[in-house]
């Protein structure tokens, strides 16, 4: 923004927004929703640089492309680059080496502004936290911004040439922004991944801006009592969005108007909203957004990798330690190419070249940097950080995840008996696999699994693939047909406790499987959901690979911190009893004995393969502990059950 076109509000709903972003990815309640922040600097985008570009067009005549495309690599490059820089050199030293590899794989796509389309093509979902996470993730927003300044001159060039001198544009971008919408809310009901991260799919919120540009300014809405409204009804419904939505519902699609349309009013209210938004605290943290945008997300995870602290107070010292390096990046790399001295700094042409060797450099650099770390860690850490393929054996034939819906029995024990024991559920379930031939030895067993899958009827959507999974529902119902037919003689159905479903939805769409369940088989266990470590367990045992003895105080947790699992857990404990033959194992005690949930017991057992399945070697070493769980009294089985077993 020029200075005769400053607008202190916007600095200020740019912290909103960059706030918002913060406090999602920092897991504050109640902000799930924050991540809706990025559609408002979508929206701010479409706003500013559209009235950049169309004042130039009706002074000019022209666009100036080489001086646009400068002062947009001098605003946004630097500041990127030496994000970059610090965070690959953090990460070499504080992650263990399969972690570097993990978490810079996005790293030459960040720097080419590109990371956008290796998220979507990748299958990377930015809700998936226990999938793995990326130090770059969080810029597959900048990777879109920087297509839409690709594309957006040339749309408004041609826009103003066939709108005969620039009358009437609205109509053309409104064309084109309904039409992105169309296709953002198509395409989110069938792969909300690519909706997310495509710039298609994002274009009509840049377009809303230029609505408010071209429409919003000078209109009602910016004028008093009707604007100050405007402008209220527009935070409100941005603070609706991160308060409302989660990574549970199929984003963007339409719950994207929410922050988006709110983003246009307040921009069309402009000054009528008063000193609310042009505040001296927020006007600086709004020219400080994109720095702390930038570095948040990092220091979150390298910082939490060090800490390992998991706490409010754990939390704020990262934010401080962000905000703290944001300053800084403002204040000695940002503003001096945006701002200052530098941005004088060589002919368009020149820092073009310098931008695209920089970026070459340092993308090179950095690969490099994380091979060789990976390289000189990977010996020392490699016994740790096998145990994540200490699977049990029905991987990979037997659990077709989400690709199709299959039922296919897997038989890991024929048995000489003529008893039946099932094992049916998610992963969660499927981790118990190999105690069912330690505990009957003499009977037929047959795993049905199926990852991610809730043995719970209810519909799912399921981020990971970005739509409703109705693969899993279509299983499901398979399985319960299936043993209707076969009448085994015992069935341990288990599931995570993290889906998120609410109290009523646990309750009910678990009552319903366990009652076919319960009609078809003689016992119905229902295992609990396990608690979770709330961090990679071989990663963290491979952080401390020399220093073991630490792993209780730095790789463990409090059983108490994962709250999501005891609720859960109890309601499942209160629902158990109102259907006969049906008991709950809650194995909870077992894998956090104490109420301490560890990455390496006492004995040297590792227990977690990564954040929240357990090792098929802890599993088995827990065997006569739940053969006496088993038979204890409120969880035994029916003797005449037992004996045959």
């Amino acid at each position: 923004m020029s200075s005769s076109t400053f607008r202190a509000d916007i600095q200020g709903l740019r912290a909103v927004a960059v706030m918002l972003v913060v406090l999602a990815h920092f897991d504050v309640p109640p902000f799930s929703g924050g991540f809706v922040g990025v559609d408002v600097f979508f929206v701010i985008s479409g706003f500013l640089i559209t009235g950049i570009l169309w004042r130039e067009l009706e002074q000019q005549g022209r666009i100036r492309w080489m001086t646009f495309y400068t002062r947009r690599l001098k605003r946004l490059l630097p500041a990127l680059i030496t994000m970059v820089v610090v965070t690959v050199g953090a990460a070499a030293f504080l992650l263990s080496g399969i972690e570097v590899r993990e978490q810079t794989g996005s790293l030459p796509y960040a720097l080419s502004w590109t990371s956008n389309l290796y998220f979507a093509f990748g299958q990377q979902d930015y809700f998936a936290w226990l999938q793995g996470r990326d130090l770059y993730l969080h810029t597959w927003s900048l990777g879109v911004e920087e297509q839409f300044y690709l594309l957006w001159p040339m749309l408004l060039l041609w826009i103003y040439r066939v709108s005969r001198s620039g009358k009437g544009p609205g109509r053309w971008v409104a064309a084109l922004g309904g039409l992105s919408l169309l296709v953002c809310i198509l395409v989110s009901r069938f792969d909300s991944l690519w909706a997310f991260y495509l710039p298609f799919t994002r274009l009509w919120e840049f377009a809303l801006g230029a609505a408010v540009y071209w429409w919003g300014v000078g209109s009602p809405l910016s004028r008093g009592r009707t604007g100050r409204l405007a402008g209220l009804g527009g935070l409100l419904l941005i603070a609706g969005g991160s308060v409302l939505l989660d990574g549970g519902v199929a984003y963007p699609g339409a719950w994207a108007l929410l922050p988006a349309v709110g983003s246009a009013l307040v921009l069309a209210a402009g000054p009528a909203l008063g000193v609310l938004l042009s505040n001296r605290a927020l006007v600086w943290l709004g020219d400080r957004s994109y720095s702390l945008y930038l570095w948040h997300w990092p220091v979150l995870l390298l910082g939490a990798a060090w800490l390992m602290d998991q706490s409010a107070g754990g939390k704020l010292a990262l934010f401080l330690l962000a905000l703290v390096l944001s300053v800084l990046s403002y204040r000695l790399v940002e503003y001096p190419f945006w701002k200052g001295g530098w941005r004088r700094v060589g002919s368009p042409w020149q820092v073009a070249v310098t931008a695209a060797v920089s970026m070459i450099v340092v993308g090179l650099t950095g690969v490099r940097v994380a091979e060789a770390v990976v390289e000189a860690k990977g010996r020392q850490e490699a016994p740790v950080m096998r145990l994540a393929m200490d699977v049990p054996p029905i991987y990979p034939k037997c659990d077709h995840w989400y690709t199709d819906d299959r039922l296919e029995p897997c038989e890991i024990q024929a048995g000489s008996g003529s008893s039946t024991v099932f094992l049916v559920g998610d992963s969660i379930g499927a981790q118990w696999t190999s105690l069912f031939p330690l505990l009957y030895p003499r009977s037929r067993i047959v795993v049905l699994t199926k990852s991610s899958c809730p043995m719970v009827d209810e519909p799912y959507f399921y981020p990971r693939i970005g739509r409703e999974y109705k693969v899993c529902e279509r299983w499901r119902n398979k399985v319960l047909d299936y043993l209707d037919r076969l009448r085994p003689d015992l069935v341990f159905v288990g599931s995570a406790s993290t889906y998120p479903f609410s109290a009523d939805q646990w309750v009910e769409g678990s009552l319903r499987v366990w009652k076919r369940l319960s009609r078809a088989a003689r016992q119905v266990h229902v295992i609990a959901g396990t608690p979770r470590l709330g961090q990679n367990g071989p990663a963290c045992l491979a952080r401390i690979i020399n220093r073991l003895w630490l792993a209780e105080r730095f790789c463990s947790r409090p059983v108490i911190e994962d709250s999501r699992v005891l609720q859960v857990n109890q309601l499942l404990a209160s629902a158990v009893d109102r259907i006969e033959r049906v008991s709950l194992l809650d194995m909870s005690s077992l894998v956090c004995p104490g109420g301490l949930c560890r990455a390496l017991t006492p004995k040297g057992v590792p227990v977690y393969r990564d954040s929240q399945h357990l090792t098929d070697s802890f599993v088995i070493s827990l065997a006569p502990e739940v053969e006496a769980k088993l038979r204890s009294g409120a969880e035994s089985l029916e003797s005449s059950a037992m004996t045959s077993l």
